[in-house]
């Protein structure tokens, strides 16, 4: 069963959860998007997915229907215009992780979190922010890594550019869609180390934008992401 509040103008957001106490526990944020749809079941919200294209998606993980590893990978798809946030009963890093690299979730976020704090998710995740734990993005960084040295991916722009490794996984998460901030999370290091990496990439390679820097690096990046798949 869908439910939908289209009665003012804005983003809209889709909430699925079958439990009254995450109803409760979101209910305040209502009167901050214009536009507010519900479903009940894992399989009214792959329908909505299918037609409509929210902007932000709260996913109870105990969403009926939903078998977390077995069919979080159906989600990639349908939510690839969309900004997935996972509600967690009982976060732990395995779920936040499963959440992050098969569904591909922009934010975790305990159901029992404050109202300002989910606040802040929503918003943080709205303006292209990523809301997950340190300590899972260093970890997510590592096994990108590892995965793409066990693949023999060598990530090198078209042309005769020497980067150091480091400025080569700086430029990969500039082509990924990653800011400044987001990459220094990730990485465990300062915005302005990271700002300070681009302008040495910039340098040597010749160019000025992350546009320039991702068709230099169109090659290379697509042989990353088939390698990580």
């Amino acid at each position: 069963m869908c439910h939908a509040d289209t009665s003012a103008g804005g983003i809209m957001v889709l909430l699925a959860t079958a439990s009254n106490d995450v109803l409760a526990s979101v209910g305040h944020l209502r009167s901050r998007y214009g536009n507010w749809l519900t479903v009940s079941a894992y399989d009214s919200m792959l329908e909505v997915l299918g037609c409509l294209q929210p902007n932000l998606v709260l996913l109870d993980m105990e969403l009926p229907g939903l078998h977390r590893g077995l069919r979080l990978k159906e989600l990639a798809g349908p939510c690839r215009t969309s900004k997935l946030i996972a509600l967690c009963h009982t976060p732990s890093d395995d779920l936040e992780l499963d959440c992050i690299k098969y569904a591909g979730a922009r934010g975790c976020c305990p159901i029992k979190s404050s109202a300002e704090q989910l606040e802040n998710v929503l918003a943080a995740v709205e303006r292209g922010e990523l809301w997950i734990r340190r300590s899972l993005m260093t970890r997510l960084a590592q096994e990108l890594t590892d995965t793409l040295r066990g693949q023999a991916v060598k990530l090198e722009p078209r042309g005769p550019v020497a980067l150091t490794q480091r400025e080569r996984e700086i430029a990969l998460l500039v082509c990924a869609g990653n800011s400044n901030k987001q990459i220094a999370r990730l990485l465990d290091i300062t915005e302005r180390t990271v700002k300070a990496h681009l302008s040495e990439i910039f340098r040597k390679m010749g160019i000025s934008d992350r546009l320039m820097l991702a068709l230099r690096f169109a090659g290379p990046l697509e042989q990353a992401r088939t390698a990580v798949a």
